[in-house]
């Protein structure tokens, strides 16, 4: 009895921590306009919505398909590879592909507005609930 434990570490505001791993990954999707496929290795180039151009190497039969695709607008989903200290994509694994049709933002909002109004319609103020919601 009153033997002092030892701590197992110490933490103080000097304490350097390192990450051991600088990439995270996970499932996600991206969207973007083929702009080119095929190669010796089978691969799709994708301009991404923000501009940015990436490669993702995928297997001959996808890349038939998105050779359909050629000049339109994609989804693509798979496993994703992401840099956690610039968030630049550094692999994707493709799964699927997804069918990607370009929307006026009006209409996209109706059709939201269309599949999820009827769980608000008896809330009088939909921000304030949104708002108790987050504070939990």
């Amino acid at each position: 009895m009153g033997e002092k434990v030892k701590p197992f570490v110490i933490l103080s505001p000097e304490t350097k921590i390192f990450s051991v791993s600088s990439k995270v990954e996970g499932l996600s999707t991206i969207y973007g306009k083929v702009i080119r496929v095929g190669g010796e290795q089978p691969g799709v180039r994708l301009e991404l919505l923000n501009r940015e151009k990436i490669t993702i190497h995928t297997d001959e039969d996808n890349a038939k398909k998105l050779a359909h695709k050629l000049y339109t607008v994609v989804g693509l989903s798979g496993k994703a590879e992401w840099d956690i200290n610039t968030y630049d994509l550094l692999d994707f694994k493709l799964y699927d592909i997804i069918t990607y049709e370009e929307t006026p933002i009006t209409d996209a909002l109706t059709q939201l507005s269309n599949l999820a109004g009827k769980y608000w319609s008896d809330v009088d103020d939909i921000s304030a609930e949104i708002e108790n919601i987050r504070k939990g």
